[in-house]
């Protein structure tokens, strides 16, 4: 649900998602992103900088709150766009790896 994403990387998350491919051409502004995701019965972790000046804040909040299933939402306080990793690494590793020790079997969606 990023702006101007490529649509063939779209089509392929859509179908992972499971998700009707006939509602992702919208899926690049944030109330086609959050419609989406009220659609996914898998769960949904969120992780962004609360200095990012590309994709705002404010759109990964709009997605938590539409996720219907279990969900987490990370704010990195000040982290630029993409560096989160950068700038608490401990932090986001911990973060990732209680997600997918909760959330996978042998690396594999449950």
């Amino acid at each position: 649900c990023l702006p101007d994403a490529p649509n063939h990387k779209l089509d392929t998350l859509c179908r992972y998602l499971d998700i009707p491919l006939d509602h992702h051409n919208a899926a690049s502004d944030s109330h086609a992103c959050a419609e989406l995701l009220r659609q996914t019965h898998l769960p949904v972790l969120l992780v962004h900088g609360t200095g990012d000046n590309f994709v705002p804040c404010d759109m990964s909040r709009q997605a938590y709150a539409a996720c219907t299933g279990e969900k987490r939402l990370e704010l990195f306080e000040g982290a630029g766009h993409g560096v989160s990793y950068l700038k608490e690494t401990e932090r986001y590793q911990k973060i990732l790896k209680e997600f997918l020790d909760a959330h996978t079997e042998g690396g594999r969606y449950q």
